[in-house]
């Protein structure tokens, strides 16, 4: 897994030696639950609030639209915008099923 996401990484002219360590691991970790997310059938539930908004939604345009592979659309949810976390948190608790 590791070796996968440093190849991809290279390929977009990052390094995973140049992020610090904590982060590598957060991203390896974050990896690793998407693929477990996804093997099980469930749906990925991508959060953006404010500037991460973009971020979130980029991520769910990826996996739906993927301009990189040839392959189905992959089961996600963009919950973000210009609202409350108290908001938000009520649309997650109606969008999200256990395993999601």
């Amino acid at each position: 897994m590791q070796d996968e996401l440093r190849s991809r990484l290279e390929l977009t002219g990052m390094s995973i030696g140049s992020l610090p360590d904590v982060l590598e691991a957060q991203l390896i970790e974050a990896g690793k639950q998407l693929g477990e997310t996804l093997l099980a059938e469930k749906k990925v539930i991508a959060i953006g609030l404010g500037d991460g908004h973009t971020i979130a939604e980029f991520f769910v345009d990826e996996l739906i639209n993927s301009s990189q592979l040839d392959r189905p659309p992959l089961p996600c949810v963009l919950a973000s915008g210009n609202t409350s976390p108290e908001k938000l948190t009520r649309e997650i608790s109606v969008l999200a099923q256990p395993g999601d």
